[in-house]
């Protein structure tokens, strides 16, 4: 039963990881990093290690955070990024060396 499951878990684990890096949408990369990451972690469940269910943990945590921020940038866009990252020397640049009045 043990090699019927690591057969099962581990090619998918290593394809899911591999589809992360294939994906050009940044949702289904972070939904095979989830995959994968249960993947590796059911294996780790199956075969007893140590740390088991603190590396699932992160892992599931880590594709929620990566998830959350992906909504972030979708719904609000350069908006948020903008108006959280911007610098003011890059708001003069913008405007010219005589203001907006000239």
């Amino acid at each position: 039963m043990t090699s019927v499951v690591f057969w099962v878990l581990a090619p998918l684990a290593v394809a899911s990881g591999v589809m992360v890096f294939r994906f050009n949408s940044m949702a289904r990369a972070t939904f095979a990093l989830l995959i994968s990451f249960l993947a590796a972690g059911g294996l780790l469940i199956w075969l007893g290690l140590f740390l088991r269910l603190l590396h699932l943990g992160l892992g599931c945590f880590r594709s929620i955070v990566v998830a959350t921020l992906l909504r972030i940038h979708v719904r609000n866009g350069r908006q948020w990024l903008g108006r959280h990252l911007r610098l003011g020397c890059c708001r003069r640049s913008r405007l010219g060396a005589a203001g907006p009045g000239s």
